[in-house]
């Protein structure tokens, strides 16, 4: 029996204004996340962390995404508690990064396979993750899988399993990039539809 009354995964609805505008979002905490942490406290593109701005300056962003830790990085999620979509296109963390593999990533592809209308995209720096729950289990239609650089400027070869690599480059040192990310996803869509790019490159705001 479904409880009447249930919490929900939160998703993140982008402003009408903003680079991810009609593509919504699952998140979890940059603040919380002990590899975010460690990560920020380098000299990789995380120090420059914009995910972690905006949970210190929206409390209620920060307390939403903080919940999703748990329904996501802690227990399987039952089937009535897997979000049904209406969207064509759905981003995983746009905050935040995978927790762990058992539970957090395991629950994301249950999310991808319930909802076979939408193409999901999962940005993400940790290969070892998806090298190990993908390594005897296949990786959905409708998921693509966007590994994320960890140094401005450098374009990393693309990592066995993924389907692209997206980096962040200094608008001073961007001669002879191809950028190719700019406006809005919903315009250009090349992170979210299965094409020949395999490499993305952004201006770093």
């Amino acid at each position: 029996m479904i409880p009447l009354a249930i919490a929900q995964v939160h998703q993140t609805i982008p402003s009408k204004t903003g680079k991810l505008e009609g593509i919504p979002s699952t998140n979890t905490s940059t603040l919380n996340n002990d590899f975010c942490i460690k990560m920020r406290k380098t000299e990789s593109v995380c120090k420059k962390c914009y995910a972690a701005t905006l949970e210190k300056q929206y409390t209620s962003l920060h307390k939403a995404v903080t919940r999703n830790d748990t329904f996501l990085g802690t227990r399987i999620l039952a089937d009535y508690e897997i979000p049904r979509m209406t969207t064509l296109y759905h981003r995983f963390s746009s905050v935040g990064e995978l927790i762990n593999v058992e539970y957090h990533l395991h629950n994301l592809v249950l999310i991808t396979l319930a909802n076979p209308q939408t193409t999901f995209a999962l940005w993400t720096k940790r290969k070892d993750f998806i090298r190990k729950y993908f390594k005897n289990v296949a990786i959905p239609a409708n998921l693509i899988l966007v590994y994320s650089s960890a140094i401005i400027g450098k374009i990393e070869k693309l990592p066995a399993l993924f389907h692209k690599v997206f980096t962040a480059h200094d608008k001073k040192a961007i001669e002879n990039i191809n950028v190719n990310c700019h406006g809005k996803c919903k315009d250009c869509l090349l992170c979210y539809t299965f094409n020949d790019t395999k490499f993305i490159n952004e201006v770093l705001k």
